[in-house]
């Protein structure tokens, strides 16, 4: 093709009708990539994405078998289970037909500074941990147990008495545990514990001690 001034120019593209199809599909799925939400609403029974927020209206529940039990279910977890209006985010359990020792949720942690497993709860009077059983024992330690309402403390020679600060408050309900763990002298001996304050509390001798004595302290409510 030649121009006005007669130099040659080159002549456009012609696009094929097999390009023009194939272009408008990959702009679409172009499209539809950038539009996708990043929370997926599943409908119950369909597959859970990795790495996706799911969302359904029903609990999932996986249950597993055991073949050489004749198939019978020996534990199942639950995800979002609601009785009422009593939710659980995860809910685990083994049958009468799992072997012994078997827990319904199990933490293992293998370095130092990591947790098992942890509770919180946000608000002062909530809970964040409660063990139930109502005909035997509630909880089982096995192995050291660290308290952050105990403590030790000391009375010095040729006193009578001493205040403790507890920064997590000391309530009127609750119950002061004092032991003494040495010798203050003759005639001396833890007489009483009682709360003076908000955050205070101060145990009482029979008399001056003779000498530095040390005791142990423990608050439950």
């Amino acid at each position: 093709m030649s121009s006005a001034n007669g130099t040659k120019t080159a002549a456009p593209a012609v696009m094929s009708r097999r390009e023009a199809i194939v272009g408008a599909l990959a702009l679409a799925a172009g499209t539809l990539l950038a539009a996708r939400p990043d929370v997926a609403l599943a409908a119950n029974g369909e597959a859970m994405l990795q790495g996706r927020l799911m969302y359904d209206t029903a609990a999932t529940q996986l249950t597993r078998y055991d073949p050489n039990n004749g198939n019978k279910d020996v534990s199942y977890a639950v995800l979002n289970p609601n009785w009422g209006d009593q939710h659980a985010g995860v809910y685990g359990s083994p049958t009468a037909d799992a072997g012994g020792a078997s827990v319904g949720v199990y933490g293992l942690a293998v370095k130092v500074g990591h947790y098992g497993m942890q509770a919180e709860h946000s608000e002062a009077a909530g809970v964040a941990l409660r063990a139930t059983n109502p005909s035997g024992t509630g909880i089982v330690v096995e192995g050291k147990a660290k308290f952050s309402r105990s403590g030790l403390g000391t009375v010095s020679k040729g006193k009578s008495s001493k205040s403790v600060t507890v920064a997590s408050g000391v309530a009127t309900t609750s119950r002061i545990l004092v032991t003494m763990q040495g010798d203050g002298g003759s005639g001396v001996y833890l007489r009483y514990a009682t709360r003076t304050g908000a955050t205070t509390f101060k145990i009482v001798l029979t008399k001056s001690a003779a000498k530095t004595v040390k005791f142990a302290w423990m608050l439950t409510d």
